[in-house]
């Protein structure tokens, strides 16, 4: 398994959003990081590859859930 770890700006660039954006994310408790020792008295912190995918998913089926009363075919016109 390759898994991959990026830095906030760098999930933002995979999400098409600004860091800022992601920030917010992670502080609103939607997308989870991870923290890396790179030195005694350092951190970094990554969000994986993974939690990107489930970021994703759970934002697609909020919108499914949004618009499941939606059907194909089913437009105002129709229904006029």
């Amino acid at each position: 398994m390759n898994r991959k770890a990026h830095t906030y700006d760098q999930a933002a660039e995979q999400l098409g959003v600004s860091g800022e954006t992601i920030r917010q994310l992670v502080n609103a408790g939607e997308l989870l990081p991870f923290y890396v020792t790179s030195h005694a008295h350092g951190r970094a912190v990554r969000i994986s590859d993974i939690e990107l995918d489930r970021f994703i998913a759970a934002r697609e089926d909020a919108q499914r859930q949004k618009h499941a009363h939606l059907t194909f075919g089913n437009t105002a016109q129709s229904r006029a």
